[in-house]
């Protein structure tokens, strides 16, 4: 198998604004069509594999585009009532993303939804019954070039109007409380970006979310230190979730420590997230903060470069040592100070 070339420049376009408006997942599943297409030998699965990535693209573009189209599709249903959910849906964010709907990509995405044409992004990746898979042909070529000016037309159309999906997010910060259907609604319908969850936990004040949010998995993902292959560069990125753990871990120390130590067992290397959590530390019981600073040692001693001179972090654990020796905790202080 050869190695993949490089995308070009509207690849590289649409995958940037993947992952900024709609998320990583999206962005990645975009990135592996646009891998397996440039594969020099192909897989025998290869339109199918490509099919089913760009219906996770398509569908993950519309999940986070839904919010948006909502106040629109009573108009469409009532202009179009012949049509199909999935075919009024598209025929909203056209008229959203103001795109004329006799515009090539109006043909494009419409044809998405023509059950009887050879578009639909399920039947490109389902098997025909117990045939060979199909080959890439030409015609197979046509519909992936359609489709990277479909995703740049969209995508920089919803460039203009992005600053709208902060609304679902407002509607959920109003909220002391979570739902379930809240929690699924912030997992399915908010760009897990900056734009969106980034944007959430940022403004995110509410202790009585972070059980809920632990449970569905939205502190397991965080982004982690790039480091050259040669160790002398790195760049670490802010996480608003650990920042949100810091605000609230005098209101839920026990659920805070719980997620920092599962944090530590990863073993991920951004400082920045370690960082948040020592000052969350701080604003914890001396026996809780003890057991922080225990597990924080252990990963100290294990570090493969000194990092943390770059950072708030040795400031942040003599802060600790003292916290600590004041509180009776005097032999974990003296451990972190060796």
């Amino acid at each position: 198998m050869q190695p993949h070339k490089s995308i070009n420049s509207q690849k590289e376009r649409i995958h940037n604004r993947l992952n900024t408006l709609v998320g990583a997942g999206a962005a990645a599943f975009y990135l592996d069509a646009c891998r397996l297409m440039e594969m020099e030998t192909p897989l025998d699965s290869t339109t199918h594999l490509v099919g089913h990535l760009l219906r996770e693209t398509m569908s993950s573009l519309f999940a986070v585009l839904e919010p948006l189209l909502e106040p629109l599709l009573e108009i469409t249903i009532k202009k179009n009532s012949q049509e199909k959910g999935y075919k009024r849906k598209m025929i909203a964010a056209l008229n959203k993303l103001a795109i004329s709907e006799t515009s090539e990509i109006a043909r494009i995405l419409l044809n998405l939804a023509e059950e009887d044409s050879e578009y639909p992004l399920n039947k490109r990746a389902h098997r025909n019954a117990l045939a060979s898979p199909r080959v890439i042909t030409k015609e197979f070529q046509v519909f992936w070039r359609e489709i990277q000016i479909l995703l740049d037309g969209v995508l920089d159309r919803f460039e203009t109007v992005a600053a709208e999906i902060q609304i679902k997010p407002d509607e959920l910060l109003a909220k002391p409380i979570p739902t379930e259907d809240d929690i699924d609604s912030l997992r399915q319908k908010v760009p897990n970006s900056h734009l969106g969850i980034g944007y959430f936990f940022k403004n995110l004040r509410h202790p009585e979310w972070l059980q809920p949010l632990h449970n569905k998995g939205f502190f397991n993902n965080p982004p982690d230190a790039e480091i050259d292959p040669e160790g002398k560069t790195f760049r670490f990125y802010v996480w608003e979730q650990s920042r949100y753990l810091c605000r609230v871990a005098s209101n839920k120390p026990e659920e805070v420590l719980e997620i920092g130590i599962q944090l530590f067992d990863r073993d991920y290397k951004n400082i920045l997230i370690y960082q948040d959590l020592a000052e969350a530390a701080l604003k914890m019981p001396p026996e809780l903060a003890a057991r922080w600073v225990e597990r924080a040692t252990q990963w100290l001693k294990a570090a493969q470069a000194p990092f943390s001179v770059y950072t708030r972090l040795p400031e942040l654990f003599g802060k600790l040592i003292n916290y600590l020796a004041s509180k009776n905790q005097v032999d974990v202080a003296i451990a972190v100070f060796k």
